[in-house]
């Protein structure tokens, strides 16, 4: 067997698990992913931003690589999420995220925020 059993991984690896098998089942079946247009926004304080977007949705993508607390600014991306619902859904999580609202985002992590079309 090449790779361990599920059931052998420690706790921190299951988190590890859970967390890339959601990004790749995401990544796998939205269509936005597939389809559509990149937008990237500048280094900010070790920051890095950017949209895939089509005319139904956008995919958000904030990662914070300083070893500090970020806040997504929501004022520098209002040009495109203007075209889009307040309301999105955090894909991890799978909770609401409010796009003008303050988001924390830990040191060395990142968020992936689902939003649909007005």
């Amino acid at each position: 067997q090449l790779l361990p059993s599920v059931e052998s991984l420690s706790a921190e690896q299951k988190d590890v698990l859970d967390h890339h098998t959601k990004l790749f089942n995401f990544r796998l079946n939205e269509p936005i992913l597939h389809h559509g247009k990149t937008l990237h926004f500048m280094d900010r304080g070790n920051t890095y931003a950017y949209f895939r977007y089509t005319d139904t949705g956008a995919v958000f993508v904030f990662v914070n690589g300083s070893e500090d607390v970020k806040y997504i600014p929501w004022d520098n991306y209002a040009e495109i999420t203007s075209k889009y619902q307040i309301m999105g859904v955090d894909v991890l999580a799978g909770t609401p995220i409010q796009t003008n609202m303050d988001i924390r985002v830990e040191p060395l992590s990142s968020i992936v925020i689902k939003l649909e079309a007005k």
